[in-house]
């Protein structure tokens, strides 16, 4: 395999703030290894991964460290006043999820990025689908691990205030940008065939322009459990019980369970909200 020079392009990074940063921490180390050049542009948070790995950090605000609208103020002051900036911080809080919708116009200003964007084999997008400059639409793919709608519709499905169903949606609304911007990727990374047919369902996105490529497991890290005998006692494990993690499916299928094994039982290990 011949040596390839890789810009991962991710809006935030941290392997502690959701799955999107294992990904991507997980997927550059792989590629380190296999001796490709690796070079990550990315909003904050950043990841933390090894020296191999060229970070570059782009500057963004990180509103979304806090919910606080005096601490806003205070990040959006320290700003250069654009027009991005002014833009940016009113959609913020006006209930926007802002930080994909940015992180493109943010990264063309990056003068690492600017000096260097034509060097670059690949660009690998982590599921920010932004407005990127377009000289590197030709060498840019990018992996939706789902689609972000398919959260919405869940949130929309379990809140009934008039009110805060027009928050979901105001929060939500960077997936209709989403949308517009796929079409200048070149080829698009699905986890699973049933992620494949949501994003040709949700972004109208050709069938032949994804491609399934499942999430490995280290086997030299995790083993399987052979052993037999197995009690009847189920455990699982969820960071909150949002509807968004679909905790009722589970249940409800330990319901259904109860009518051949009446002794199952489960237990939930989770924050409550």
């Amino acid at each position: 395999m011949s040596k390839l020079k890789i810009a991962f392009l991710s809006y935030r990074s941290d392997p502690f703030s959701g799955g999107q940063g294992i990904y991507l921490k997980n997927l550059c180390e792989a590629l380190a290894k296999r001796n490709h050049d690796i070079t990550i542009f990315s909003g904050k948070p950043l990841p933390d991964v090894p020296q191999n790995i060229r970070l570059i950090k782009v500057e963004t605000p990180g509103y979304f460290e806090t919910f606080s609208f005096r601490e806003r103020l205070k990040i959006f002051k320290e700003q250069n006043k654009s027009r991005m900036d002014y833009f940016d911080f009113f959609e913020t809080c006006t209930g926007t999820f802002t930080e994909p919708i940015f992180f493109g116009e943010r990264l063309a200003l990056n003068e690492v990025f600017a000096e260097e964007a034509h060097t670059f084999d690949i660009f690998h997008d982590n599921q920010s689908l932004s407005n990127y400059p377009k000289i590197i639409n030709k060498r840019l793919v990018t992996t939706l691990h789902h689609p972000i709608h398919v959260d919405r519709d869940i949130d929309l499905d379990n809140e009934k205030d008039f009110f805060m169903r027009l928050a979901i949606r105001r929060w939500y609304s960077f997936l209709s940008f989403q949308k517009r911007n796929i079409k200048n990727i070149k080829a698009v990374i699905s986890p699973s065939e049933s992620s494949k047919s949501d994003i040709q369902k949700y972004f109208d996105c050709p069938e032949e322009k994804i491609k399934v490529i499942w999430n490995g497991i280290d086997l030299s890290d995790h083993q399987f459990n052979t052993k037999e005998g197995l009690t009847n006692n189920l455990v699982t494990i969820i960071s909150s019980d949002v509807p968004m993690k679909n905790l009722k499916t589970i249940i409800k299928a330990v319901g259904l369970a109860r009518n051949d094994v009446p002794d199952i039982k489960l237990t939930i290990i989770g924050d409550l909200r």
